[in-house]
């Protein structure tokens, strides 16, 4: 893919930098406007990633979803605009902004957006160092 054909600037370019700072109102604006639709009504991107973590933006329209998933390692889930339903096996957890909540790993999850939503969340991967399963150690 060339740079052209890109939404926005490669990962290579995006997670360079040591050192950011993100606005989150501007990172949510921008993904609103980006030309390819969302897809089940939510967007994201990844503002950062390094070794095992990862720190997403979302946003969502009202009624969005997030099917069920799973990721292998912790992840948080802090909202900073709308309303959000996370449904996990343990039940239904409303958050509203300023609200985290916390999932480990492996625990299936979906995401519903009762609202328009923006939501910041980080995923510390469990299982990061090697080319396989087998050869991956545990990070500490």
């Amino acid at each position: 893919m060339s740079e052209s054909d890109r939404l926005r600037p490669s990962p290579q370019v995006r997670f360079a930098p040591p050192v950011q700072l993100f606005d989150l109102s501007v990172a949510a604006a921008r993904l609103g406007e980006e030309s390819q639709a969302a897809r089940n009504g939510h967007r994201q991107v990844a503002l950062d990633r390094r070794g095992p973590m990862t720190l997403v933006l979302f946003t969502f329209e009202q009624g969005g979803v997030f099917k069920d998933h799973q990721v292998p390692g912790m992840a948080t889930l802090m909202l900073t605009r709308g309303h959000l339903r996370i449904t996990t096996d343990d039940g239904d957890h409303d958050l509203r902004p300023g609200q985290v909540l916390t999932i480990g790993p492996g625990v299936v999850h979906s995401v519903q957006a009762h609202e328009a939503s923006e939501m910041l969340l980080t995923v510390c991967l469990t299982e990061y160092a090697g080319s396989s399963r087998e050869d991956r150690e545990p990070v500490t």
